[in-house]
């Protein structure tokens, strides 16, 4: 993302596991445009071949 290079494949595969207090929007307040690096990835990152997963546990 960095080098502004789209390409049409996954190269990175990111897991996150008990990603619940990475994903409020508490997390992201303190970053410009309250996107912090990883919002930017999930919204933005398909087109840079960057794929997350989340594991998130909501009772």
């Amino acid at each position: 993302m960095a080098r502004d290079q789209k390409v049409d494949r996954t190269e990175i595969c990111i897991l996150l596991d008990e990603s619940d207090l990475l994903v409020t929007d508490e997390a992201h307040a303190g970053f410009p445009g309250r996107q912090s690096p990883l919002m930017r990835v999930l919204r933005q990152g398909r087109e840079f071949g960057i794929m997350v997963a989340l594991g998130i546990n909501v009772l």
